[in-house]
This record gives structure tokens, C-alpha cells and sequence, in this order.
């Protein structure tokens, strides 16, 4: 399930304002625990809320910015054990803030530049695990990027 609610208004032509909020729930799972028990997973739930403005322009071109916040409870993660084996585990919850601006401009009959740049803070504000750790932020999410095409 999947709930989602989006508002968008046109001030005028060619320019959009829009708010969204949305949110994903996944299964807890199941994961063996340290003496061959069956333990069970919480549920984590993803909720996010952004805004942005999108502006057409005049010729032809569009840009657009947008700023985002997300709440990730009884976030699931893959940990590496001393073993070597992995294991899935609720490990706390997270705070995902971040924004982006984007161009898609035409330049000449057949040619077009898109350009794009993102700003983003993946972090770890409520720590389960039971030991402290050195650095919180998801390493799985980048906190610049650039990209770029003609």
C-alpha cells in the first residue's frame, strides 16, 4: 500500500506549483537469530513530502526546482556479520532532506542540453543496533550529484 496526495496550481501559464506527499510500508520479514530462533522484523515505513515550481520557457526550455524531507521508521538494512555472512535488521530510523534543480533547454534544431544538480542528506537519527557508529549517514545515497547531456 501506497498512499499518495499531490496539489498542484498554475498561477499562470507555463509555471507550476506543486506539493506532494506520499508514503510505503514493506513487510517486516523474518531473520535467525543469534541462538537458531525465529525472530521477526518491524515493518519500515517511508514518508516523504516535497514541493517544487516547474517553469516553462519562452523558448521552449523548462526548469524546475524542488525541495524534498522523508522519514524512514524501522529502517531494514543488510549488516555484515563477523562470520561473513549477512543479515537483514531493523536498524533505527533515518531523515532524508534534500533539493534539486534541473534545465532541459533546446540549443538548435536537433540538439538539446539537459543538466541537473542534487543536493541530498541521507542520515541515521535513531541508532538500534546497540553500538555506537562512527559515521550515520546512507552510504547507498549520494549527497551531490551532477549530470549532464547534449
Amino acid at each position: 500500500m501506497t498512499p499518495s496526495l499531490a496539489l498542484a496550481w498554475r498561477p499562470q501559464a507555463g509555471r507550476l506549483v506543486y506539493l506532494r506527499y506520499g508514503s510505503a510500508f514493506r513487510q517486516g520479514g523474518s531473520d535467525i537469530g543469534a541462538h537458531g530462533e525465529l525472530v521477526t522484523l518491524k515493518s519500515d515505513e517511508l514518508a516523504i513530502i516535497e514541493a517544487g515550481w516547474r517553469e516553462t520557457l519562452g523558448d521552449g526550455g523548462q526548469l524546475e526546482l524542488g525541495i524534498y524531507h522523508g522519514w524512514w521508521e524501522n529502517m531494514q538494512s543488510d549488516l555484515l556479520l563477523s562470520n561473513g555472512l549477512i543479515e537483514t535488521e531493523n536498524v533505527g530510523d533515518a531523515r532524508i532532506t534534500g533539493a534539486e534543480v534541473s534545465l532541459d533547454q533546446p540549443l538548435a534544431p536537433g540538439w538539446k542540453l539537459r543538466a541537473g544538480a542534487s543536493y541530498t542528506m541521507a542520515k541515521l537519527v535513531h541508532n538500534t543496533l546497540g553500538f555506537e557508529l562512527g559515521d550515520r549517514h546512507l552510504h547507498v545515497v549520494p549527497e551531490y550529484v551532477l549530470r549532464g547531456a547534449l
